[in-house]
């Protein structure tokens, strides 16, 4: 089975690139978080969040376009496997989004082929 990605409901997984996802994780320190004029470092970590890294397949239009809405809202569902957790699910919101008109049709279409469509995902 291919690691799932679930936007909003909608299952990527077979758009996703062979590589799959990044996944960071990151800890969000309080603003009282810092060194000391000793040197020594003082944290408070108010939150732990996940960030994925998506890049997806060449695509046709309707595809692109599938994923694009799937990531347009304010925030949304996302369900992932996590390197800690296993399966997870998530809210999250998207970063920039990035993509290429590849000007090629796919299997003799009038549907343009986009390529290199790739964002964030960042836990609410």
């Amino acid at each position: 089975m291919k690691d799932p990605l679930i936007i909003d409901g909608i299952v990527m997984t077979d758009y996703v690139v062979e590589d799959g996802y990044t996944l960071e994780f990151n800890d969000i320190d309080s603003s009282k978080s810092g060194r000391t004029l000793d040197g020594e470092t003082h944290r408070t970590v108010v939150a732990r969040k996940r960030k994925l890294g998506c890049s997806f397949l060449p695509v046709p239009q309707s595809v692109s376009s599938k994923i694009l809405k799937a990531v347009k809202k304010k925030f949304f569902t996302v369900v992932y496997l996590d390197a800690e957790q296993g399966i997870r699910t998530a809210t999250m919101y998207s970063g920039t989004k990035k993509i290429t008109l590849s000007r090629v049709y796919k299997d003799d279409s009038d549907e343009p082929l986009w390529k290199g469509l790739s964002f964030n995902l960042i836990e609410k």
